[in-house]
């Protein structure tokens, strides 16, 4: 847009530092309808005979809450693609997506979204794998609900509180404030709180690659990392561990 180029259909205001408008659908008076682009991939050997793979990945994303949440949902929804391509697709990454149906008079059942893992629910401490899982609480009495779902794909883990009627995320849950993220080649990691723990970074082997303290939301520059798994810890002062994510690069 205006001179700069960018990688982008529509560029939108990605590009917030510099004098320039990008484009988009709505200032382009485009109509509704179908959208017709051309992909190009690297040049390749493509002999007679031979068969050639190319895997492609048309990613949109909306958000709940403005353009930031898109931004973070469209990261997600990459990271979910990316993962699937690394294992040939022989398995989805799960997703912790809790639904809840309240049955009345104090009376609710749980289910996830998408069952493509093994389901590990606490519901009020209680631990259960069942598919459908269901609970009775007093008038008045809180209901907390965690999911872990994984496969040989990764993990992913929700939490929810019900209240007087009303759901919310418990702010009390440190795996539910702290989220570690890879993306291209950055470790990202998110707070809605103010940090002050230590972010350690092993490899497969146990060897320590970063260690470093931190007090806000950043991130760990990956570029000069060898191809293989890595684990990432954020631990208190106390040495208490207070989040762990294995990643692939």
């Amino acid at each position: 847009p205006e001179g700069y180029p960018t990688p982008f259909m529509n560029s939108g205001d990605t590009y917030p530092n510099q004098d320039c408008n990008g484009w988009n659908e709505l200032e382009l008076s485009n109509l509704p309808g179908d959208r017709e682009a051309m992909i190009s991939s690297n040049n390749f050997e493509f002999n007679p005979g031979t068969v050639q793979c190319i895997s492609y990945a048309l990613i949109h994303s909306q958000g709940e809450e403005g353009q930031e949440s898109a931004i973070n949902t469209l990261k997600d929804h990459t990271d979910q693609v990316q993962n699937q391509f690394n294992a040939c697709f022989d398995c989805l990454s799960p997703k912790a997506d809790i639904q809840l149906i309240d049955h009345g008079n104090g009376n609710y059942q749980f289910y996830n979204h998408n069952n493509n893992g093994d389901l590990l629910w606490t519901i009020n401490g209680e631990q259960t794998d069942a598919l459908f899982p269901s609970i009775y609480v007093d008038e008045g009495q809180a209901l907390k609900v965690s999911l872990d779902i994984s496969n040989e794909c990764g993990e992913d883990t929700q939490f929810l509180v019900l209240q007087d009627g009303a759901l919310s995320v418990p702010l009390v849950e440190t795996n539910n404030i702290i989220k570690l993220k890879v993306y291209k080649r950055q470790l990202e990691y998110f707070s809605s709180e103010p940090l002050d723990c230590e972010l350690i970074l092993l490899d497969i082997s146990g060897r320590m690659i970063v260690r470093k303290a931190i007090f806000n939301s950043g991130s760990v520059d990956l570029t000069n990392l060898t191809r293989g798994i890595y684990l990432a810890q954020l631990r208190a002062k106390d040495g208490s561990l207070l989040k762990v994510e294995k990643f692939k690069l």
